[in-house]
């Protein structure tokens, strides 16, 4: 009986304890704006809305396979506009000169702080990543001309 009388005093002390850290979850709402395949890669824009700060972000996501890897391996490059948008536009300038570089399949090499592109000179294909040693996935000539295509789309 004692027991009893315990708990019931301690009810209200867990409720809010319970409680608690539910109240403190920040409700986040996401908006795609944009998300499509291209080749190996899924590429998204999307809009952050937290409503309990009313604050905005707005990011573009990278998702890929890594090709280093037979088991599962999703690797993401982020970009947070606000912050790397620069290095957005750079992706897509970098991307525009690597696709006519592919044409004349010229070796190109470049380690950006949020990501890596390379050509040699006997393949075909972009490979587009991970900056330092990080995954890496394989774009076609069409992938590219399609990823530079939705980058000016969502504005980069």
């Amino acid at each position: 009986m004692q027991n009893f009388l315990y708990f019931e005093q301690m009810k209200p002390i867990l409720f809010c304890l319970f409680l608690f850290p539910v109240i403190m979850h920040a409700q986040v709402k996401t908006v795609v704006l944009s998300k499509v395949k291209i080749g190996t890669l899924t590429c998204e824009n999307s809009l952050r809305i937290d409503l309990d700060r009313k604050d905005t972000t707005t990011d573009v996501v990278f998702s890929f396979q890594n090709k280093k890897r037979k088991v599962l391996d999703v690797r993401n490059i982020i970009f947070l506009v606000g912050y790397q948008g620069e290095e957005l536009q750079q992706l897509s300038k970098d991307l525009s000169v690597a696709l006519s570089e592919m044409k004349t399949r010229q070796n190109l090499d470049w380690n950006r702080p949020h990501y890596s592109l390379s050509l040699e000179d006997f393949s075909s294909s972009l490979t587009f990543g991970e900056t330092g040693n990080g995954g890496f996935t394989m774009l076609q000539k069409s992938d590219v001309t399609a990823l530079v295509n939705w980058l000016h789309k969502i504005g980069f």
